[in-house]
């Protein structure tokens, strides 16, 4: 069973994204290790040949949410940078 990251007592952050190409530069900086992203975050992340695993290399797992994932993005987005993509409710 996933916890809330606030359950754990770990601090909670909203990143307006501005910027799509520096949304993995901010999760560096800040340490993000667990992302709740729409589905075109999500597309970002896996077709972007700037983002690699060292750059994300904070992030546990990701959560897609707002709009339904398609399969094949979240298993692409997991085999590339090594992360698990969750689907919310």
């Amino acid at each position: 069973m996933l916890k809330n990251p606030n359950e754990l007592n770990n601090k909670t952050k909203m990143l307006p994204v501005e910027n799509e190409r520096r949304l993995h530069i901010k999760c560096q900086l800040l340490q993000v290790s667990y992302c709740h992203l729409v589905p075109p975050l999500i597309l970002f992340l896996t077709k972007n040949p700037d983002v690699s695993p060292s750059t994300l290399s904070t992030i546990n797992t990701i959560v897609s949410g707002g709009a339904p994932l398609g399969k094949k993005v979240s298993e692409e987005l997991t085999e590339r940078l090594k992360i698990p993509v969750l689907q919310g409710n």
